[in-house]
């Protein structure tokens, strides 16, 4: 029983990890596409 508890808390920590790894790819993906945006548009 406390085994079974421990794995399960292991398991929630590894998803709420990999939730907020995935959600800082996000954000730095659409940082750099809007500057990226943001430089074409002043270039040309």
């Amino acid at each position: 029983m406390v085994i079974w508890e421990y794995l399960h808390l292991r398991v929630d920590v590894h998803s709420g990890t990999r939730t907020q790894y995935r959600s800082l790819q996000m954000n730095s993906a659409m940082a750099f596409g809007t500057s990226y945006l943001y430089y074409s548009e002043y270039y040309v």
